[in-house]
């Protein structure tokens, strides 16, 4: 397929697509690379434009160019838990970081067969919309069942239908479903505090710009000509502060970092948390955090071309060794709209 061509690097992952067999029960049609290709084939059939399809394109392509190093027998049964995920970093890592919606669409491409199953669907729809366009993740989940060969078929279109069906009537099938305010969305999805159709009293204090990004990318530089006359906390400076090592025991230095923001938070006082924040585990540690506050997060994510951070991070009065940003890169989970009341992509 052309769109295999387009993708520097992809062939060692094909041979392993090839390599890699499904469950006869759900992909009777064979290995992963059969079924890519079916899917591919189906994209092609969509009568949509043709930016959206060449999306799609590389969405086929890689959807599932995580399941070699997933998939594992379980009870007569071949199963590939997580395998939405590790195509996602495995997508990233091919085609980079700067298209958030193509990535996400690999990360979720599963996620409308299962909406049905949910215990509040609704729910499940919109936050599905705030992170891709539902139009185009209805398309590709239609094509990925087409393009397999398999008894559930029909019953898999039919939950198809009903997720279209719940977007549309919330309004967002073509568009992020549309909160009263970023608040409303926050104490919506994060705190689960609120319905999506209320409106609600601003209760929050102080104001959390956190930053994320690698190293080298130009987080110190953002905040220099953004966020200048706001106090910022750094567990870099704070490691010089205290003498401390990155490679030493670090619990003093994120010991200093709470407290000091503890101490802002107390008085309603806003402030910058810099540091690479790329996970959202980490992020999510963080946020918990902020909200016994009451604070209002805005996440800026420094979406730079791993080779530009490589470069830049060179000119640095502190250079971070190239493994370690390969290790973070490759981990790294793009911020998205679920985890904050505002998100910044520069």
């Amino acid at each position: 397929m052309k769109t295999f061509d387009k993708i520097p690097g992809i062939e060692p992952y094909l041979i392993d697509m090839e390599n890699c067999m499904q469950d006869k029960d759900y992909h009777a049609e064979g290995n992963v690379l059969i079924h890519t290709n079916m899917v591919l084939a189906e994209v092609e059939k969509l009568e949509i434009n043709e930016t959206d399809k060449d999306i799609l394109r590389y969405v086929a392509a890689l959807h599932d160019i995580g399941k070699p190093y997933c998939s594992e027998e379980e009870n007569g049964h071949i199963r590939s838990h997580g395998h939405s995920k590790k195509s996602y970093h495995i997508a990233k890592k091919l085609i980079g970081s700067k298209n958030v919606e193509l990535l996400n669409l690999i990360l979720l491409h599963g996620k409308p067969l299962w909406v049905i199953e949910k215990e509040n669907p609704e729910r499940e729809v919109i936050k599905l919309s705030l992170q891709c366009r539902l139009e185009l993740l209805y398309n590709f989940a239609k094509c990925d069942v087409l393009g397999r060969i398999a008894e559930d078929k029909n019953e898999l279109l039919e939950k198809l239908e009903y997720f279209k069906e719940i977007a549309l009537d919330l309004d967002c099938f073509d568009k992020p479903y549309k909160f009263n305010s970023n608040l409303m969305k926050y104490n919506y999805i994060v705190k689960k505090s609120h319905h999506y159709t209320d409106v609600c009293f601003d209760d929050t204090r102080s104001k959390v710009y956190m930053l994320c990004g690698l190293p080298g990318s130009g987080k110190d530089y953002y905040i220099k000509n953004n966020y200048s006359h706001l106090p910022v906390i750094s567990l870099d400076i704070i490691r010089d502060e205290l003498g401390i090592k990155p490679t030493d025991e670090q619990g003093l230095v994120i010991q200093t970092a709470k407290e000091r923001v503890k101490s802002y938070m107390r008085v309603g006082k806003d402030f910058v948390w810099n540091g690479t924040n790329v996970t959202r585990n980490l992020r999510e540690g963080l946020i918990s955090m902020f909200n016994d506050y009451n604070s209002y997060i805005t996440i800026v994510f420094l979406n730079v071309d791993i080779d530009k951070v490589l470069e830049q991070n060179k000119n640095r009065d502190r250079n971070v060794p190239e493994n370690v940003i390969h290790k973070l890169y490759n981990k790294m989970e793009i911020p998205t709209e679920l985890e904050c009341h505002e998100l910044v992509i520069v």
